[in-house]
This record gives structure tokens, C-alpha cells and sequence, in this order.
């Protein structure tokens, strides 16, 4: 084990120093007849804390988490795959006949990684990989008061991208139509994206507020084509694959593709969508898909509920029913803080190079990042409120 894990340590490193000698200048893109700079060229290689940033300690990745986002892509990839996604009217969207298993890629991810520690609340420009393959980028952005594990938070930043499928029919399964609705669905799912790398960073230090890039290659979405093909679980898998024997709607990769990020977290297994009747519309979500989806802050009284993970309580050496004693009369009194509208920070249109439609008019994209860090600020604010009220 212990040889395992040096070698691990050994190839991490081997990678980043690698990423880094590459000279991203090199690799523009080539957008509406334009070049485009590269991010990485634009961030000059540097992965420090940016400006933006009202946390100051670098975020990285451990084993651990990089393995927690890959299974959870896997393991709704999966759900899709075996016809467990509802899409429009509330009938589930065929099963999918070609939809492949996701690796880590740590060059995605270096990208990822590195842009995501400057805090800077838009869509880079640029991210091509080195072998010149188009890559696509997801952004979420999810807020929360009740202490959350880093895992809960993963899954719940892909778990609304998820259920973004009830926006979806048959047909444009079989024949991609750019939707802001749907498109961070289709790219989560689109069966030959089989590369994912994701960076994470930490917003504010008084509230669960996280902010992850995620770059997936080769890059989806491509207009009139399918998103995946419509038929039983790897019966149409590339390369003659088979089924994986985990995910098993999947079709497998070798080992030697899985950069060492084989475990299963065990919370992964007992996946089930319930109500959690302790969140009381106190929580959104922004999940974003590349360049043209609608932003929005939603509210939610649902989530997944992780059964080998035993959730905190303020309460705990008191009985149920004192608890809910206690709970109703401090209800009584308190005003309804945790009533109040998330919408308060509603933003629609898109992240980056648009403006962002407001209540009461429009704001320059110069502004909306501002605006964004005001309405987390707005919620922490709420959050101490809260507590005060309930003390």
C-alpha cells in the first residue's frame, strides 16, 4: 500500500511538472475566426491565490476528492445510461447504448485547478489541450449553511445538472439543439466525453460557498449531433469494449486509463434522493455550462441523502422531543430569516462577456462578479442571523 502510494505521489508530481514546462502560448484557439488566448498562457502558468479571492489559502484537490468527482460523474453517467433520467412530462429518457466510463485527466485539471484558485466567477476563454483537442468547461457554484463535507458539496453541485434533465426529450437526445436549459446536462452526458479534470476553491470562510471548474474532453454539445446513442447499456461501445463491472450501464476503460482513481467512496453506493426536512430553503446551487447557459440561484428543500455519512446536530444530547420543543418556541418568537427569497441573488444570462439581467435593469459583467460576492455575503450575513435567533 504504502508503495502504491509513493508511486501515486511520484506520477502526480511527474504530471505537474510536466503541464508546466508545456508552452500553452502555443496553443490558441481558434473561436468565430478569432484567436484566443490560451488561459494558461493568459494566467502565465501561475496557480497562485488571485486578487479576487476573499480566502487567501490555496485550495488543492486531494486524491481523495479527485476521486469523489470522478465517481459521482460516473455514477449518474451510469443512471443515465440504464434509463433513470426523467426528462420532459415526466417520462424517464431512453437508455443509452454508448455512453463510456470517465477518467481523470490531471492536465484538464492543472487547467481547472489553476484558474479556479484566482476566483474569477466566468468562463475562461481558452483551454485547448495539449493534443489540440477541443475541451468543454462547466462551472458551479454552490452555497450552503448547514456544514456540508466537501463530498456532500460535489455531489450536489452534479446532482442539478443532473436533474436538469427534465428539460430534455427524446429528440434532442438523438439530434443536439443548443438549449441554455439543458447544455450542462448534454455535456455531463455525452457518451464519447470520456476525460474529466476539475479544480476547487473555497468563496467565503462564514459560509459553505465552493466554486469548481471542470474542463471535459473531447468537448460536447456539438450541434445536430446526438448526445448519446439511443439503445441497451454497452451495446454500441467504441473499441469493443464491454461493460464495466461497477457501473455497469458503462462501458469500461483499462486500468492503466484510470490515473490510480479506482476506489469507490462508500457513500457512492447508497445514492437515494429524499427530502432532507433540515433544509429549510436555506441553500442554492449555480450550475453553469459553457459560455451560453442561464445562471440562476435556486431554492431546494431536497438533496441526497448520504447514508454512510451521520450529519451533525446542534442538539445532540437532547431527546427528539425536546428538541422539537425547543425548536417551536424558538420558532415562535424568531422572525422567519431563513423565509426570505435566496432569489434576492438571482442572476440570469450568462457568466463572462454578456451583461446580467437584474430586477430592476442590467449590470455590466464587470459588475456581476461584485454582485455575485455581495449575495454570498448576503447569505452568510442571514446564516449568523440565524443562529443568533436560534441560540
Amino acid at each position: 500500500m504504502k508503495l502504491y502510494l509513493v508511486l501515486y505521489i511520484f506520477f502526480v508530481g511527474q504530471i505537474r511538472s510536466t503541464v508546466a514546462t508545456i508552452d500553452y502560448c502555443k496553443l490558441p484557439c481558434l473561436k468565430n475566426n478569432k484567436t484566443v488566448e490560451h488561459v494558461m498562457c493568459t494566467l502565465k502558468n501561475d496557480c497562485s491565490v488571485g486578487p479576487e479571492c476573499k480566502i487567501k489559502t490555496k485550495f488543492e484537490l486531494t486524491r481523495e476528492m479527485k476521486t469523489s468527482i470522478l465517481n459521482v460523474h460516473n455514477v449518474y453517467r451510469n443512471k443515465v445510461a440504464m434509463g433513470e433520467a426523467t426528462g420532459k412530462n415526466g417520462v424517464n429518457l431512453p437508455q443509452g447504448a454508448d455512453l463510456v466510463e470517465m477518467v481523470w485527466d490531471d492536465e484538464l485539471a492543472y487547467f481547472a485547478q489553476c484558474y479556479a484558485n484566482k476566483c474569477i466567477l466566468q468562463y475562461d476563454k481558452c483551454r485547448q489541450s495539449s493534443a489540440k483537442e477541443n475541451i468543454e468547461q462547466i462551472i458551479f457554484i454552490k452555497i450552503a449553511v448547514n456544514p456540508k463535507t466537501t463530498d456532500e458539496i460535489i455531489m450536489e453541485m452534479i446532482e442539478s445538472a443532473f436533474y436538469s434533465s427534465k428539460h430534455l426529450s427524446e429528440e434532442e437526445i438523438e439530434m443536439h439543439r443548443n438549449n441554455k436549459l439543458t447544455e450542462q446536462f448534454t455535456q455531463l452526458f455525452w457518451s464519447r466525453t470520456s476525460r474529466v479534470g476539475c479544480g476547487l476553491t473555497r468563496l467565503l470562510e462564514d459560509l459553505y460557498a465552493y466554486f469548481m471548474v471542470c474542463n471535459y474532453g473531447p468537448a460536447g454539445n456539438i450541434q445536430g449531433e446526438r448526445v448519446y446513442k439511443i439503445g441497451t447499456p454497452c451495446s454500441s461501445c467504441p473499441d469493443h469494449r464491454i461493460c464495466d463491472k461497477r457501473y455497469t450501464g458503462l462501458c469500461a476503460v483499462v486500468g492503466e486509463e484510470r490515473n490510480g482513481l479506482e476506489s469507490i467512496p462508500a457513500f457512492l453506493t447508497t445514492l437515494e434522493r429524499v427530502v432532507d426536512p433540515r433544509l429549510q430553503k436555506n441553500e442554492s446551487a449555480i450550475n453553469t455550462g459553457n459560455d451560453t447557459s442561464k445562471v440562476s440561484l435556486t431554492n431546494t428543500t431536497d438533496r441526497v441523502k448520504i447514508k454512510s455519512i451521520n450529519f451533525s446536530n446542534q442538539n445532540r444530547n437532547t431527546s427528539g422531543d425536546e428538541r422539537d420543543k425547543n425548536k417551536s418556541e424558538k420558532s415562535t418568537n424568531a422572525p422567519k430569516i431563513r423565509e426570505i427569497p435566496i432569489r434576492i441573488c438571482e442572476v440570469n444570462k450568462k457568466l463572462g462577456g454578456q451583461d446580467f439581467e437584474k430586477y430592476n435593469g442590467k449590470t455590466s459583467s464587470a459588475e456581476s462578479q461584485e454582485n455575485i460576492y455581495v449575495c454570498l455575503v448576503i447569505l452568510s450575513l442571514l446564516y449568523h442571523l440565524s443562529i443568533f435567533y436560534n441560540t
